[in-house]
């Protein structure tokens, strides 16, 4: 921001910083906190699916459980395969 302040007059980015009681003030930590929130949901998702996966295939009878109906749930849970 140095480089940029002989471009500008000397009170140009005291405009730009907002006071701490300002509702705009909270944006940045929001963004921050929203993305570490999504973040967290997309590791979990990550982390899950193959359970989820795991446990339909399970509830399958064995003539479903092949690739092709491998997200569909069962039409009839057993415990067969």
């Amino acid at each position: 921001m140095t480089s940029l302040r002989r471009f500008f007059p000397d009170n140009f980015f005291k405009h730009i910083a907002l006071p701490d009681g300002h509702p705009l003030s909270r944006l940045p930590r929001l963004g921050v906190r929203l993305s570490f929130y999504l973040t967290l949901l997309a590791a979990s998702a990550f982390y899950l699916i193959p359970i989820y996966i795991l446990v339909m295939t399970g509830l399958k009878p064995y003539a479903e459980a092949n690739l092709a109906q491998m997200w569909q749930l069962p039409s009839t849970p057993s415990l067969e395969s």
